[in-house]
């Protein structure tokens, strides 16, 4: 009893097969040509605002979400790790706080 049905299913499937292979397909492709892209003017320009930007810190410091500036001009980042890092001229960096979580915005105080 398997046997037949394992007979009839391979000659459903063959038969299949030939059908698609022989009955022309009802679609007609057409290759998409995409119009010309626009000029890269305007507000489209480049940018090169940032191409003669400098590096601040001599480390990689972890998912910095915000900076800000203290009166002296100092850069204060918080990382992933929960610390308030201070940047000093130099371009090294100096645990300002820890705050056991993450910091996720910056601001002082006048």
């Amino acid at each position: 009893m398997i046997k037949k049905i394992g007979i009839v299913l391979l000659v459903i499937i063959v038969l299949v097969v030939v059908y698609f292979a022989v009955v022309p397909s009802p679609i007609d492709p057409a290759a998409y040509r995409p119009p010309a892209g626009p000029e890269l003017t305007g507000v489209l320009a480049p940018k090169e605002l940032l191409k003669d930007a400098a590096v601040l810190v001599d480390q990689r410091l972890d998912g910095p979400e915000d900076v800000a500036f203290d009166a002296k001009g100092r850069l204060y980042t918080g990382t992933g790790k929960g610390e308030i890092v201070r940047v000093t001229g130099d371009g090294a960096t100096e645990v300002f706080a820890e705050t056991k979580g993450r910091p996720l915005g910056l601001h002082f105080d006048d």
